[in-house]
């Protein structure tokens, strides 16, 4: 099973690796095809990509 799915924010995602990830959550850094440079600081919102990387910042 994959942590994150395509097509998804990174709020619902988050929710799925830990119930307190999201509440927790000051932005994530993404390297893939979905940002327009890498890495790139995004939100809860951002909708993810196939083969995107991901590095959550918390609180």
């Amino acid at each position: 099973d994959k942590a994150f799915n395509d097509g998804l924010p990174l709020s619902p995602q988050c929710h799925r690796i830990h119930r307190t990830l999201a509440s927790q959550f000051k932005y994530a850094l993404v390297w893939g095809t979905s940002t327009k440079f890498d890495p790139q600081r995004v939100g809860l919102t951002h909708i993810m990509e196939h083969e995107d990387v991901i590095q959550i910042v918390k609180k």
